[in-house]
């Protein structure tokens, strides 16, 4: 996982570099559809401007490319309380990053037995939507610009 994370990153040193992730889709008038109706986990390679990442399966950053609002931990859990990716992701896409997911290699995956998982809230409950809506609202608010606003089309 290394080895890939460290070449994607030779390749393509202005971007951040995972392994895990999936795009994120749109709807006609570009509004960001709700996490449920686009995640679908990415295997192969991909340098879409709309890709969002996963912290959890492996991911290379440079932190100083990243602007100094990604150290705001209060901002971020006030936001972001359950959702540490939606955060990350957020941050990169203000930095003016895009994201290179190299191909994915063998993650360490939790037992599917978990009935009790913060992926059940944020994913199938909706805390994700809630939470994307937050940095969006705030952003819009606060800088007049959207974080997640799609960049392909």
């Amino acid at each position: 996982m290394i080895e890939e994370l460290l070449d994607g990153l030779g390749k393509h040193p202005n971007a951040i570099i995972c392994q895990y992730g999936s795009e994120m889709k749109y709807d006609e008038d570009g509004k960001l559809l709700k996490f449920v109706d686009w995640w679908e986990e990415k295997m192969e390679p991909s340098d879409s401007k709309d890709f969002f990442l996963g912290t959890g399966g492996g991911s290379l950053f440079q932190p100083n490319r990243l602007i100094s609002t990604i150290l705001d931990t209060e901002l971020a859990v006030k936001l972001t309380p359950l959702a540490d990716d939606i955060w990350v992701n957020a941050m990169i896409r203000l930095s003016g990053l895009y994201i290179h997911k190299v191909k994915c290699g063998l993650l360490l995956q939790m037992s599917e037995q978990q009935r009790i998982a913060l992926k059940n809230e944020n994913s199938y409950d909706g805390k994700n939507d809630e939470q994307f809506k937050n940095v969006i609202d705030y952003f819009v608010k606060e800088k007049n610009i959207n974080p997640f606003e799609r960049r392909e089309k």
